[in-house]
């Protein structure tokens, strides 16, 4: 992907023209596109609204296409809108004098590229995966990185990708490493599984694997345990369910490991300590955990280290497409898991950018891996009494809502929850989460910002489910190391997290009206 990219008045507005690769192109359709450009604008904080109410009066015109909107209105660091325009001079004439307020907030000598010279400078030549670059898939990343990272930046840097301030810790590889599990490396889903059915077999009193029905996009099977005294009889199957799941991001290494550290505390390989009060857990509760709900995108994840979407073609870049009905640009692959639940699908803090990082999908449950968890889920509702989905990274207890500024009728409950949790980790190594709803995870930095992302696991299963204690856990660090948690903290992480756990669990409304 190649751009370029002018800055002005504090990074407010940004205007930049964008362009891939194309996808198997028609000579006879090569010039549909003549003198049109794809334009960026990233529009701040402060002017969404008129800038909004501008671009949707120039496309009832017929001077523009929207293309896309991605990001969050409510942000200091503004969003992102994909335009298309078939002439730049008219463009600019019909902003200069209807809507000043943008014509000066951009340099307009910036140089342009038509649609149709890059379709025929690439000659047609499909995109591979290996096209793909992963600098530059990080710059793409980068609102998704910052917003979450709370280091200090300048805005006039936002255009690039800021890196973490050291190097993370390399990651060992060796046929070893995959063979001998432990919390000492990021392993692969091979040895993952590998490990549950060790546990499966040699603790067979308390431990059982199984598959969940459905196959991802790519083929593969989601493999989870249950866990519970008495795990082979019919009466176990009766107990109230804690879940338990990582990985729906697939760069969020931390997670899927973390869940493993949860499994191993649970059935008392380790947290030795607590075995007294993690044998009463397992008596009154069946606790089901899935390391992996993304398999297809955590595999990915191992060649394009920040991929954090499924691995399904999703549509078309800029949801552009040629004559014969193929995609003008290039193939997007993926969908944002945790975007793609019925739960306000697709109304805020995504983007209808098919290639977008936060692409929520078409509709809702048009991911397998989603429609697979989504089943099991629904299989079980009357026995779930508490949902927690580790992510990575910020350190934060959240929950509901993400998709609404209104708070949930449980609003005290969950803050007691949270408190509960942060100092019960806190009291193990140190390390110190905050405790909010989704939608509030900015304020403490940035006052006056929000969160609101729609399709959440936590709201659908917190509202379709009736589940009082649905939340979700963002790991180690607070932007460091962004994703790339160093080796040397997944053992702390985990411990910390067991901790917490224990904590949450002691205090959920199963014992008592929230």
């Amino acid at each position: 992907m190649v751009f370029f990219c002018k800055f002005v008045f504090c990074s407010v507005l940004v205007l930049c023209v964008v362009y891939s690769a194309p996808v198997n192109k028609k000579v006879s359709c090569k010039d549909d596109y003549d003198g049109y450009q794809v334009v960026e604008l990233k529009v701040g904080q402060d002017i969404h609204d008129p800038v909004d109410q501008a671009l949707k009066t120039l496309q009832s015109e017929g001077k523009v296409r929207i293309l896309s909107m991605s990001g969050h209105k409510g942000f200091v660091f503004g969003y992102k809108v994909n335009i298309l325009i078939s002439n730049i001079t008219s463009f600019n004439d019909s902003i200069r004098t209807d809507f000043p307020f943008i014509y000066q907030s951009y340099l307009i000598d910036v140089k342009f590229v038509a649609v149709s010279k890059l379709i025929r400078e690439n000659g047609g030549r499909p995109l591979i995966e290996e096209d793909r670059n992963d600098e530059e898939d990080q710059a793409n990343h980068k609102a998704d990185i910052i917003a979450s990272n709370f280091i200090k930046v300048n805005l006039p840097n936002l255009n690039r990708y800021i890196p973490p301030t050291e190097p993370p810790t390399p990651l060992p590889h060796s046929k070893q490493s995959d063979e001998m599990f432990g919390f000492h490396s990021y392993h692969t889903i091979h040895s993952i599984y590998n490990h549950l059915e060790e546990l499966s077999r040699h603790h067979s009193d308390v431990l059982e694997l199984f598959e969940l029905d459905g196959e991802t996009y790519e083929g593969r099977k989601l493999r989870g345990v249950r866990v519970t005294n008495g795990v082979g009889s019919s009466a176990s199957h009766d107990k109230p369910m804690v879940y338990l799941d990582g990985g729906i991001h697939s760069r969020e290494w931390i997670s899927p490991a973390t869940v493993m550290y949860l499994i191993e505390g649970l059935i008392g390989m380790r947290e030795q300590d607590k075995s007294t009060q993690t044998d009463a857990l397992r008596e009154t509760f069946q606790f089901v955990l899935i390391p992996v709900t993304n398999p297809d995108g955590y595999i990915y994840s191992r060649e394009e280290r920040m991929w954090r979407k499924t691995r399904k073609p999703a549509g078309c870049q800029y949801n552009l497409r040629d004559c014969n009905g193929e995609c003008l640009l290039k193939v997007c692959y993926g969908v944002d898991a945790n975007r793609n639940w019925d739960m306000d699908h697709a109304a805020k803090g995504g983007s209808n950018e098919p290639c977008d990082t936060s692409f929520p999908g078409s509709v809702p449950f048009d991911q397998d891996c989603v429609v697979i968890i989504r089943d099991f889920l629904l299989n079980h509702k009357e026995k779930i009494v508490l949902s927690i989905s580790y992510h990575s990274y910020s350190q934060l207890f959240l929950y509901p809502w993400g998709y609404t500024k209104s708070p949930s009728p449980h609003l005290t409950h969950h803050t007691k929850v949270g408190e509960a949790f942060a100092r019960a980790v806190a009291a193990r190594h140190g390390v110190h989460y905050k405790n909010h709803p989704v939608v509030n995870i900015w304020h403490d930095r940035f006052p006056g910002s929000w969160y609101e992302v729609s399709g959440t696991l936590i709201d659908w299963v917190h509202h379709r489910l009736g589940v009082v204690d649905s939340y979700g856990i963002e790991l180690r660090d607070e932007g460091r190391h962004d994703f790339r948690l160093p080796v040397n903290q997944i053992l702390a992480t985990g411990e910390e997290n067991f901790d917490g756990l224990l904590a949450v669990v002691d205090n959920i409304a199963y014992y008592g009206a929230p």
